[in-house]
């Protein structure tokens, strides 16, 4: 699988022939429904996975811009997370990567969490998610119902990785796989 990671220059990465799509920068809702066009334009041929994408894709997006420790303020009671969304085609799938920073201790926790999803079947998932949803209220590092409901929506482990970025903040890249079928 391609890589995408803080330590590749911009330069790397958009030379990169599997990307369909990147976009860096704030994700408040015009971004993100004009990303969800785009996605609906490139899926046009392959509706059913489309609409995985866009859906993962919201989810995404929503986490960059509540928790990313990178900030666009709008307003004194506005602002937005900062972060990439990106969509690779690799032929039998395609690769949608969110990324955002977080402080390294929150890093630390989502991985924790991203590791406890992947061990699961789709029943404790849906299970999870329920009690989630009706339990926790949302937390400064997310209630990880997006992360739960992307493994379920792509079929797929979702892949977290953290890139260290000084001793206070690292990148969490999470990284959702999706088969053309």
């Amino acid at each position: 699988m391609t890589q995408i990671s803080h330590t590749k220059s911009f330069h790397q990465i958009i030379e990169n022939k599997d990307i369909v799509f990147s976009y860096k920068g704030i994700l408040d809702n015009d971004v993100i429904t004009s990303i969800i066009t785009v996605f609906n334009v490139l899926s046009k041929n392959n509706k059913d996975v489309g609409r995985k994408i866009v859906k993962v894709m919201v989810e995404l997006a929503q986490n960059i811009s509540y928790y990313s420790e990178d900030r666009c303020i709008i307003e004194q009671n506005l602002s937005y997370g900062i972060g990439l969304i990106a969509l690779l085609d690799q032929g039998s799938h395609y690769v949608l990567v969110g990324a955002n920073k977080v402080r390294g201790e929150d890093g630390y926790i989502l991985s924790e969490r991203g590791a406890l999803i992947n061990n699961m079947t789709n029943d404790e998932l849906r299970w999870l998610k329920r009690r989630t949803r009706s339990t926790v209220k949302r937390e400064k590092v997310g209630a990880s119902i997006g992360l739960i409901q992307t493994a379920l929506i792509s079929e797929n482990p979702v892949e977290i990785e953290l890139v260290s970025f000084n001793d206070e903040f690292s990148y969490y890249y999470i990284k959702s796989t999706f088969n053309k079928k």
